[in-house]
């Protein structure tokens, strides 16, 4: 794949395919089980909560209550990441998130995680709120996921529809290679990718 500099991140970007529409990713029963599980587990604990995206979270890192569901629905979709991006790929983490209310938002960015490959799985919605991948318009309905490649194509939302009452629940999985740094360095090395990142843009003024 070609590659190519990156003024906004300084960092080396991939050419990637375009996104596409991932159709019926669980079948019907599970993921039926799988809503109902996450719907328990807000109905009994307190998730955390991202002010900055406004959005709370279940994250398989952070090992947060939930994870264990969040893992097993992991384990049944990687089989579909090694058929999509390859057999050697891994998973690295996932992400169960809801957005609602007036905070909830998506700039446009690139991943600083690790998200070489990305499956991102809508679970519900009362409003669509589209999905952004490189100016391509990504409309996802429940059960459907889109496929793209999250540290190397810009993918963002626009303004968030409906606040008062609407609700986005999403599953992000991610995952990369065996020689990604997530596995040869540790998940604790995304604060070094951050921090390069972050210099490089304010020694250029790039906000």
């Amino acid at each position: 794949m070609n590659k190519f500099y990156d003024h906004q991140s300084g960092r080396t970007l991939q050419e990637r395919p375009e996104a596409y529409i991932l159709d019926k990713v669980f079948d019907p029963e599970y993921f039926s089980e799988l809503k109902e599980s996450f719907a328990l587990i807000r109905e009994s604990n307190v998730l955390p909560y991202n002010l900055e995206l406004g959005r709370s979270g279940i994250n398989t890192i952070d090992k947060d209550v939930g994870a264990d569901v969040l893992n097993s629905a992991f384990d049944k979709v990687s089989a579909k990441a090694r058929s999509i991006f390859g057999q050697d790929v891994k998973p690295t983490y996932a992400l169960w998130v809801a957005y609602r209310g007036f905070r909830a938002n998506l700039p446009r960015h690139i991943d600083d995680n690790a998200c070489t490959y990305t499956i991102d799985l809508c679970m519900s919605y009362e409003t669509q709120w589209p999905i952004y991948i490189e100016g391509q318009e990504i409309l996802l309905e429940p059960n459907q996921a889109v496929v793209y490649y999250g540290e190397d194509q810009y993918h963002w939302r626009g303004e968030f529809p409906s606040p008062l009452k609407n609700e986005v629940q999403m599953i992000f999985f991610h995952f990369a290679e065996p020689n990604h740094w997530f596995f040869t360095e540790g998940p604790q090395h995304k604060q070094e990718i951050v921090r390069i990142k972050e210099a490089h843009q304010k020694k250029n003024g790039i906000k």
